[in-house]
């Protein structure tokens, strides 16, 4: 009987979303445990990370380039650590699944971010999310960069708040299929 229910479940696609969306208040200089060097990615660094990411992750870093986002590689000793994804506005951002939102001009969303296991808990992401936050003020003039997260993903959340972000938005999105049914904001 469970087995069915769970076969109707995931045939119907019905599902809750908890979405944190932070936006970068200040920088913080975190600290990492090892020396981080963070580069911008390119077509000739793109390979970097294959190590840690599957075919699949790779293919969308090769569209990301090329449809012109901004990758940001870590590295330690050389070899690649970490990478996170940014968006530039004006576009529309996923946060989860097909849940989408709107950022202006002057507005970056990071996203796609992922730390080789060998390294959690040694401070990459913080700095690498705050190296970017200032990059992209630096560089290309952004007033505004988000970051989003899932509600229980405790780690992550931390990681994002010791970069200097603060959540600004929760939204809770009942999705069935790829439509999002009822989203509920709640601004923080």
């Amino acid at each position: 009987m469970k087995m069915a229910i769970r076969r109707l479940r995931s045939l119907a696609f019905l599902g809750w979303g908890d979405v944190l969306l932070f936006e970068h208040q200040q920088h913080t200089a975190p600290l990492a445990k090892r020396l981080v060097a963070v580069q911008e990615v390119t077509e000739t660094n793109v390979t970097d990370a294959s190590w840690f990411n599957t075919s699949a992750e790779m293919a969308a870093f090769r569209d990301f380039l090329e449809r012109g986002d901004l990758g940001f590689y870590g590295y330690v000793d050389r070899k690649c650590i970490h990478r996170s994804w940014v968006k530039l506005g004006p576009c529309r951002i996923n946060l989860w699944r097909s849940f989408s939102r709107r950022i202006g001009s002057k507005e970056a969303y990071i996203h796609y971010c992922k730390t080789a296991s060998e390294v959690r808990g040694f401070g990459v992401y913080p700095l690498v999310l705050d190296y970017i936050a200032r990059h992209l003020k630096d560089f290309y003039s952004i007033q505004r960069t988000y970051v989003a997260t899932n509600y229980t993903n405790v780690a992550s959340r931390r990681g994002i708040q010791k970069a200097g972000f603060l959540p600004v938005a929760r939204y809770k999105v009942l999705m069935w299929w790829r439509f999002p049914l009822l989203v509920l904001r709640k601004s923080l």
